[in-house]
C-alpha cells in the first residue's frame, strides 16, 4: 500500500485522514509533537517522506503493524493473516513491511 492508504486502514476512515487525526497516529508511535510542528500546516502526504528519507523505519513499521492488526481484526470470523508492506510511490519498492 501506498501512504494515504496506511493511513487511512490504521486510522479506519474511508476518507483521506485529517492532520489531526495523523498527527495524534504519529504522536502514539514515538513522535514528539515538536517534530510535527513544521508540518502542522501541511498535507498528510508531505510526511512519508520526512519518515523515509529521516530513516524513521521503526515508526513506518509500527505503522505497519497497526494496519495490519486493524484489517485482521475486522475480519477475525474468517480467520485470515494479513502482511502490511508500505511503498514508495516513485520507486515501487517495500520501504517497511508487517513482516
Amino acid at each position: 500500500m501506498g501512504w494515504p492508504n496506511i493511513l487511512q486502514i490504521s486510522l479506519l476512515k474511508a476518507s483521506k485522514p485529517s492532520v489531526g487525526d495523523v498527527f495524534t497516529l504519529l504522536r502514539n508511535e514515538g513522535i514528539s509533537s515538536e517534530e510535527l510542528k513544521p508540518f502542522k500546516a501541511s498535507d498528510i502526504n508531505d510526511l512519508f517522506p520526512w519518515l523515509y528519507y529521516g530513516k524513521r523505519f521503526d515508526i513506518l513499521r509500527r505503522l505497519c503493524h497497526i494496519a495490519k492488526r486493524k484489517v485482521e481484526d475486522n475480519f477475525k470470523k474468517y480467520s485470515i493473516a494479513v502482511e502490511c508492506h508500505i511503498i514508495a510511490e516513485d520507486t515501487k519498492k517495500i520501504v517497511a513491511s508487517s513482516l
